[in-house]
């Protein structure tokens, strides 16, 4: 995800959500915002699937941000559904 010709343009608080997350909040809120609750459900089952794959073949870093992703994905689900 992360594009880093673009990383030189972003915020420090931006750099520190790619490096955390190979993305920003603002991209995660985005997506969170567009799809139902169960495509984002199938969206981490898919997100840990790969990781799996990354953990085989030593892509640590990028499987620890794709973990990162899928737990604030899993978070914000737990949060939509309190405000319920």
């Amino acid at each position: 995800m992360t594009n880093t010709t673009k990383q030189k343009n972003l915020t420090d608080k931006e750099y520190a959500e790619v490096n955390m997350f190979d993305c920003t909040i603002e991209n995660l809120d985005a997506m969170i915002a567009m799809h139902p609750i169960y495509t984002i459900t199938r969206t981490v089952v898919s997100m840990l699937s790969r990781v799996q794959e990354m953990m085989q073949i030593g892509e640590s870093e990028t499987a620890r941000r794709t973990i990162n992703r899928a737990k604030y994905l899993l978070d914000s689900l737990d949060h939509q559904e309190g405000s319920k």
